[in-house]
């Protein structure tokens, strides 16, 4: 594979990786508002890119519309829990390829929490397995001609076979 792409997925693995996304017993153990959620978020999320490439910055008027079509659970007093952040993070980066009402199928019932904690760890787990070895072991599969659409095929497949699932 050309370098340029084998450089492209190089960085884009860093970037994910430098991102973070905790696991559930290393999320804030206190109760934030809405200001700290942001920041918090937008450290969390900072691999995912606009169409410019830029960070897409995670707003107070997102976060409220995903309460208001109750794919998040409200805030308490104004704070936010644990359970609020699991929620956000998964909402966020699953809207990259899913509707939200899609992934609201995908996730369990508010009062469930022993659900999300399971539901988020393997989400995270499951999200830094596909860095470390997908994108690792693709580094030298694709080729620099053809790299996208391959990219893309593989994108899409997985995709549809995860929506088959969730329906």
């Amino acid at each position: 594979m050309h370098d340029n792409m084998a450089l492209k997925l190089s960085e884009v693995s860093d970037d994910i990786e430098k991102a973070g996304i905790p696991l559930w017993g290393d999320l804030p153990a206190l109760d934030l508002y809405m200001d700290q959620v942001i920041i918090l978020l937008n450290g969390y999320l900072r691999m995912i890119k606009d169409e410019n490439g830029e960070n897409e910055q995670i707003t107070k008027n997102m976060i409220n519309n995903y309460v208001k079509m109750k794919v998040v659970p409200a805030p308490v007093k104004k704070k936010y829990s644990k359970t609020h952040i699991a929620y956000l993070v998964i909402v966020c980066v699953m809207k990259q390829i899913y509707s939200i009402s899609m992934i609201k199928n995908m996730l369990p019932d508010f009062d469930d929490e022993q659900g999300i904690i399971k539901t988020y760890n393997c989400f995270v787990r499951s999200f830094k397995k596909a860095v470390n070895e997908d994108i690792g072991g693709m580094i030298n599969e694709i080729d620099e001609e053809n790299g996208v659409l391959e990219l893309s095929s593989k994108a899409i497949a997985l995709k549809l076979l995860a929506e088959k699932v969730i329906r």
